[in-house]
């Protein structure tokens, strides 16, 4: 199965048309029909378009389909099992305040990586 194959699954597995994805990623409406390869920069707008789509297994084809891992483990292009394994979820303050200062944290570094990206776009 080549990338634009998984992200044709992906799309079908989410109920995007492929015309609602070309909308959505600014790449041409034809995209996923021409040719078999990616580029690095298709493939960041894809990512930045769709954040739950894990890039690693659109290029290799291995892992989880979405990146939370919940749905859509594939291996050598077969979907094999959903994980409904139980989250554990703190109510302790002190590490209730500590997450929230590494979101933010987090945050801060992705909106300092788009900026980047946006610069280098207008390049």
């Amino acid at each position: 199965m080549t990338p634009k194959e998984r992200i044709l699954q992906y799309i079908e597995k989410k109920g995007i048309t492929q015309y609602a994805f070309s909308k959505r990623t600014g790449l041409s409406n034809g995209f996923l029909k021409a040719g078999s390869s990616l580029s690095v920069d298709n493939l960041l707008i894809i990512s930045n378009s769709f954040d739950d789509l894990n890039i690693e297994w659109v290029i290799r084809g291995e892992g989880n389909m979405l990146r939370d891992g919940g749905i859509g483990h594939v291996q050598n292009g077969h979907t094999n099992t959903i994980d409904h394994s139980p989250i554990h979820v703190s109510t302790d303050a002190s590490e209730v305040t500590r997450l929230k200062s590494e979101i933010k944290h987090l945050e801060e570094l992705l909106a300092a990586k788009d900026e980047i990206i946006n610069l280098l776009k207008h390049k």
